[in-house]
């Protein structure tokens, strides 16, 4: 797909097919998490988060199997940038309008924090050092990631479990469509990424952009409108917790794709196939989920305020895309 415009066109049908299929897709997969009886951060944790991550899965594995794989990297270290600024807008916004949004983290909220840094470090400190190893179709820092997101998920459930049972209204009616809206949006998702990753390759290969800098920008945006609908509804119904899950558990399960899509690359291990404009998105991404860390936990954790650490994130996003550009 060489030409810009047919590129452009496709690129904007499929993103308007990826965007509202993940709006639906995150309003039904919270009407099924409304069921499972889960607390709200462990729902917005692995239920919403996943649902919402599901445009990144189908994108980025089908942007590995048709050779742009630099667009699928990108994806995934830009969506987690978008997902913690997106936090930073939200938090801001509340704190000025006094709405108290720091005054409901609990004790697994805590941990989540520091499992997303712990993890997003992992992948940072395994792609930059290129220490990965092939072992079979799988490689050790795919299956590193894998071994740490399980048991930091175990840890955010222990963290949850003193807390009181959800009780969750039963309605089967509303429980079958809510499964019935879920699966139609996901089944959209899945026919729209491979048109979605064509068309974002064939713009990067018309406009001489690198792949990584594309998928950075570009389509991390488009995959990651779905939590910024659902945060938009749970920032509505001040459901603070629901938030803070969906976002940071979003960047766990994102980093999750990349072992997943190892698999999928034939040319090495995935984390290998880190260029210089990931490196410094990965970076980016784990100093914005550390200051999303420092402006929740504490009002002014090592000397800094609260309204400096949002006011951060607000600014090092924008630069960092700056950044990845020039890198590329």
């Amino acid at each position: 797909m060489d030409n810009l415009a047919v590129a452009l066109a496709v690129f904007i049908a499929s993103a308007m097919v990826v965007v509202i299929s993940g709006i639906q897709l995150a309003r039904h997969g919270d009407a099924l998490a409304e069921h499972t009886g889960w607390g709200h951060l462990w729902v917005g944790t692995i239920f919403l988060a996943g649902a919402t991550s599901l445009p990144e899965l189908f994108t980025d594995s089908i942007a590995v199997l048709i050779g742009a794989t630099a667009i699928g990297i990108g994806d995934i270290l830009g969506s987690n940038m978008v997902n913690i600024f997106m936090l930073g807008i939200v938090g801001m916004t509340l704190t000025l309008l006094k709405k108290g949004f720091f005054y409901h983290v609990t004790r697994e909220t805590r941990v989540l924090v520091l499992v997303t840094i712990v993890l997003a470090t992992l992948v940072l400190t395994l792609a930059w050092t290129g220490t990965d190893a092939s072992v079979w179709i799988f490689s050790t820092g795919g299956m590193a990631i894998v071994g740490a997101y399980l048991l930091g998920m175990r840890l955010v459930y222990s963290a949850g479990s003193n807390e009181p049972e959800y009780a969750p209204p039963r309605d089967a009616v509303l429980l079958k469509r809510a499964w019935r809206g879920f699966l139609m949006a996901a089944g959209a998702i899945a026919v729209a990424a491979p048109f979605l990753a064509i068309s974002a390759d064939g713009i990067a290969g018309a406009t001489g952009l690198s792949g990584s800098f594309i998928g950075i920008l570009f389509v991390s945006v488009v995959t990651s409108l779905p939590e910024a609908s659902a945060i938009v509804e749970s920032a509505r119904q001040r459901n603070y917790a629901l938030i803070t899950g969906n976002l940071y558990g979003s960047c766990t399960f994102n980093l999750v794709i990349l072992a997943i899509m190892d698999p999928l690359y034939n040319e090495g291990t995935i984390l290998g196939a880190f260029g210089s404009g990931h490196h410094a998105a990965a970076l980016i991404g784990v100093g914005l989920m550390v200051l999303g860390g420092i402006a929740m936990l504490k009002p002014r954790l090592m000397g800094i305020p609260r309204w400096l650490a949002l006011g951060g994130m607000l600014v090092i996003y924008p630069v960092g895309v700056y950044w990845v550009f020039t890198l590329g």
